[in-house]
């Protein structure tokens, strides 16, 4: 009876019972728990396998959902003229901030465009201004030049910022400006920029790099 209990105990432990056929004999629990094993043992690699190829099939499908926002056709901005004319007559501050990102979209098509809401735009909404300051740079526009140093006037750090970006972009030189410089630090780089910026547009080197772009 002893043996009879700690053999049917032990079998607990293995996950096995025994029935009235077996008798208590340990050798049918150590069959049935072998007999199981063969038979799984083979899943093991085959769910790995399966983890493998989901792991393959998110990435792949990751990467087919990446190209496709990338290259999927997005909707045209308005023409130019009437992107300026939104900027430039819209009360909607919203409108004009969507204006004024179509205007960078279209880029050299809009050099004319950018340039006149630049110039004539005096409306208080900074998204709107550094939009123009952007595009502006983008496009190279050196005829806007003098605005741009204006702009690095502007008590806005975040507008004097993108403006001294914009005429690195044009001028190809970096001349170390930085927005929350102190006043002194940061009119004695306008000066040394103004100065360079007369050199070049006395020997044409603007005209040079990037043509008349009068019109």
């Amino acid at each position: 009876m002893t043996n009879r209990y700690r053999t049917h105990h032990n079998s607990r432990d293995h996950g096995c019972t025994f029935s009235p056929a077996s008798d208590g004999d340990p050798s049918y629990c150590y069959l049935r728990i072998h007999r199981i094993d063969r038979l799984l043992v083979p899943l093991v690699p085959m769910q790995r396998e399966h983890i493998y190829y989901a792991i393959i099939a998110v990435a792949v499908l990751a990467v087919i959902v990446t190209v496709a926002v990338y290259w999927w056709p997005k909707p045209k901005p308005p023409p130019p003229p009437v992107l300026a004319q939104r900027i430039l007559g819209d009360s909607d501050n919203t409108v004009k901030q969507e204006a004024a990102r179509g205007l960078a979209v279209h880029g050299d098509a809009a050099r004319l465009e950018i340039r006149r809401s630049f110039q004539e735009y005096d409306g208080g909404d900074v998204e709107v201004k550094i939009s123009l300051i952007d595009a502006t740079g983008k496009t190279r526009d050196w005829r806007s030049i003098p605005q741009l140093f204006k702009e690095l006037e502007s008590p806005v750090p975040v507008v004097r910022a993108s403006a001294a970006n914009a005429l690195q972009k044009i001028m190809g030189i970096h001349f170390g400006y930085r927005a929350g410089d102190p006043p002194e630090k940061r009119a004695e780089i306008v000066r040394q920029m103004r100065q360079e910026y007369e050199d070049m547009k006395r020997v044409g080197r603007f005209q040079e790099f990037y043509g008349d772009q009068s019109q």
